[in-house]
């Protein structure tokens, strides 16, 4: 389901999908780009100015056709992957 929300990064208005029975939110903002975040992580970046400025690098450094995705590990904190984005190009 499609849904405009607040860019956890950058707190501007961002196309939102929610994924895997709403545990993760799939995020498309014009200003950070394309990324994809746990609830647990966007409740996380909601704290801390730091954490978002550091996850918008990671996000702007995604290798061409990826997305990053946060995820949290208990034990390791907030996790980064790299994944293939769908369509590629969009």
């Amino acid at each position: 389901m499609q849904e405009d929300q607040a860019c956890p990064l950058c707190m501007g208005k961002a196309e939102c999908w929610v994924e895997d029975f709403g545990n993760r939110l799939h995020f498309f903002c014009e200003r950070c780009g394309e990324f994809e975040v746990s609830r647990k992580v966007k409740d996380l970046l909601s704290t801390s100015q730091a954490m978002r400025d550091s996850s918008l690098q990671k996000v702007q450094a995604a290798p061409p056709n990826t997305f990053a995705e946060f995820t949290f590990r208990f034990g390791t904190g907030i996790a980064l992957e790299y994944q293939q984005k769908r369509n590629p190009g969009s």
